[in-house]
């Protein structure tokens, strides 16, 4: 309940949920046959209409430094609405009840976390603490990238997992073929949202996690290569429409990614954002280490 609270008169004073849904709305604009920014080279070229979905803008530029995922899901929270009728306020409910859902399934993913690294008991404790977390039920409440990422991530994580089960029995070769295609094509998705961003965040912890399989430890390294490569697969189509429709997506990306950034914190910073997941920090710290704690338990007997 707390994260569908008033959840349309909040004020939009996110930055990044204003550059996301006025990107979405540009694109929602364009597929009305309403173009927005200074004509140029790029936009005489732009999708309008019908197919204006296939390449988001932003100020009248294609948005190549953001996967479309998001705006398409938005999109898609639009379908029946029209601008002559519409307000901003609508499209905006409709944007952040898109990031409720995938906030929903978030929650899922991390019970589906806990069956498969214990049972139905920590799964339904790990969904009730990252539910009533403060840090979750804010970022929740925005149409912004970050959510939509981290839950396609959670979900990828939950369905490597499954596929290895560290502290359960092993699975058959087909199950765990299985969820590791399952876990890149949520990964793909994760990937479309934000960006290779969501392979970091993805692969460290499941590396991580593979002394837990004792000698079976290369199972998650290889299930994790398969798992990169379906969601190279379903990524491909947009990058390479995106290479085709404007040559100089390349160059943009580069800069992209070689530009300076100033956001530096330094390491106490992190420490706080630890303290927003009350009122359950200190159980969170400790059940970073308990599995690893279980498992060395486990080999000694």
């Amino acid at each position: 309940p707390p994260v569908v609270v008033s959840l349309s008169v909040r004020d939009t004073t996110h930055t990044m949920e204003n550059i996301a849904l006025l990107a979405a709305q540009e694109t929602w604009l364009r597929q009305h046959n309403q173009v927005i920014g200074v004509p140029g080279a790029l936009n005489d070229v732009t999708p309008v209409g019908g197919d204006a979905w296939k390449m988001p803008t932003r100020n009248g530029e294609p948005r190549v430094t953001k996967p479309p995922l998001f705006t398409w899901l938005t999109l898609a929270s639009w379908v029946g609405l029209e601008p002559s009728s519409t307000s901003m306020e609508s499209l905006q409910w409709r944007a952040r009840m898109v990031s409720v859902v995938l906030a929903m399934m978030m929650l899922g993913a991390v019970f589906w976390l806990g069956v498969g690294l214990g049972d139905w008991k920590l799964g339904a404790l790990a969904a009730v603490m990252l539910g009533t977390m403060w840090l979750f039920e804010k970022q929740t409440r925005y149409a912004s990238y970050d959510i939509h990422m981290v839950a396609w991530v959670t979900l990828a994580m939950a369905a490597a997992i499954w596929a290895v089960r560290p502290l359960g029995p092993r699975p058959g070769r087909l199950s765990q073929a299985f969820f590791w295609v399952f876990a890149g094509v949520a990964l793909g998705a994760a990937w479309l949202t934000k960006g290779p961003l969501a392979v970091v965040v993805t692969l460290l912890p499941l590396w991580a996690m593979a002394p837990l399989l004792g000698r079976r430890w290369w199972r998650m390294i290889v299930g994790s290569l398969v798992m990169l490569a379906v969601a190279a697969v379903v990524i491909l189509p947009w990058h390479w429409y995106a290479i085709e429709l404007y040559p100089r997506t390349w160059h943009i990306w580069f800069v992209e990614a070689k530009a300076k950034r100033d956001e530096f914190q330094p390491p106490w910073y992190y420490l706080a954002l630890v303290a927003l997941v009350l009122p359950w920090t200190l159980w969170v710290v400790a059940g970073l280490l308990q599995p690893f704690i279980t498992a060395r338990g486990e080999r000694r007997r």
